[in-house]
C-alpha cells in the first residue's frame, strides 16, 4: 500500500513520485504533457499514435492486442 506510506512532512510517497515525474495535476486540477520532463515529451512525440491509444503490437505476435 504505497499510497498509505507517508514522508516526514505528511506527503504520500506515491504523490511525491508523481510530482517528480511530472504526472501530478496542476493547480486547476488538470494534467498537461508539458508538465513532463523533456525526455518523456520526446517519447510521446516519437510514439504519438500509441500515446493517443493505438495498441502497441506484441513482438512476435501476428495479431494486435484488443
Amino acid at each position: 500500500m504505497v499510497d498509505e506510506m507517508r514522508e516526514a512532512a505528511g506527503l504520500s510517497y506515491a504523490r511525491k513520485e508523481m510530482i517528480r515525474c511530472g504526472l501530478s495535476l496542476d493547480v486547476s486540477g488538470r494534467w498537461h504533457k508539458n508538465q513532463l520532463s523533456p525526455e518523456l515529451q520526446q517519447i510521446i512525440s516519437k510514439y504519438r499514435r500509441h500515446f493517443e491509444g493505438v495498441p502497441v503490437p506484441i513482438p512476435g505476435a501476428d495479431i494486435m492486442p484488443q
